[in-house]
Parts: structure tokens; sequence; C-alpha cells
């Protein structure tokens, strides 16, 4: 049961509102890039790491920027869940964990613009226990527990379901 760092990214897939408040849908279950994500999981766990005041930066940080500086920068803060995560079965955009967010000023033109186009996702920066299983018939990491969030962030990519749900 060895504890990993993991990084899951979704997609962002409706456009932001002009005051930059609105709706994610953080992550669904199903193969992500980092692994699969049983509904139980999602539904146990999602609730309690992802946490209203959890940042939103633009770009996950890489290791060096970890490294140089730990405590972060404030020029990619864009935005904060501004309420708690809860597992929605029937959300706007499907099954999944849902959270509220607010993006600061700065970054809100630049996330509308870009998820009219579905040119940004969502990923979320934290921990999580996994094993090696079959789902499918295919071998893949299984998630057994999301241990911590460490931030959600705004990136190009996306991979486990998520979305800009409503603004």
């Amino acid at each position: 049961d060895a504890q990993v760092r993991e990084s899951t990214i979704a997609t962002v897939c409706e456009s932001a509102s002009k005051d930059g408040t609105g709706l994610i849908r953080v992550i669904t279950h199903g193969q992500g890039s980092s692994g699969f994500y049983p509904k139980e999981v999602l539904k146990r766990d999602g609730p309690k790491i992802f946490k209203q005041g959890i940042q939103m930066f633009w770009n996950h940080a890489t290791e060096s920027m970890d490294t140089e500086m730990p405590e972060g920068d404030l020029n990619r803060q864009a935005g904060v869940l501004t309420g708690n995560a809860y597992w929605d079965e029937s959300g706007p955009l499907g099954p999944g964990v849902y959270a509220p967010y607010k993006s600061f000023s700065e970054f809100t033109p630049r996330i509308t613009e870009r998820a009219q186009y579905g040119a940004i996702g969502i990923s979320w920066k934290g921990w999580g226990k996994r094993t090696y299983g079959q789902v499918a018939g295919k071998a893949t990491k299984i998630f057994q527990e999301l241990v911590a969030a460490e931030s959600v962030d705004f990136v190009t990519l996306a991979g486990a379901g998520g979305g800009i749900a409503k603004a």
C-alpha cells in the first residue's frame, strides 16, 4: 500500500461566467491518466479532500518549482474552491465530484476564452493509494483511496472527465 503523489487531469467543457464564479466537475469515475478511479472511491474520498479554500493555479507547478519555491507563485494563483466538493450522481455533466469555484479577475477572461473552445482543462494535484489490477481486461493502476489534494489547477490537456458545469 504505497502512497503515491498523483496528478489527474479533467476537461473544462463549458464557458465560464463573466464574474469568474461557477461549478466544476473535478473528476468522474473511470479510467484517468493516472489510473482507474472507482465510483465508490470518488464518492467516499472526493468530498473529504476537495475542500473550500483549495487553491487553483495556472498550470501545475513542476518539481523544480516546488523545490525552488515551495510557498508557490502568486503570479500563477488563478482561483479557489469556494465550497466543499460533493458527489452528484445526476450533475450537469453526469456523475462526478463537483465543487463551486471562483477564478481571480486577471484569469477570468483567459479561462472564459479558452473554455469556449474546449481548450482548457482542470487537473487535481495530490496524493492517493493505488494497486495494480485489471479493469475490462486491461492492466491498470486502480485507486483504493484519495488521501489529500494540494490544488485543483487549470491546464491544457484533460483526462478524467471534469469540466465547468455551470457558469
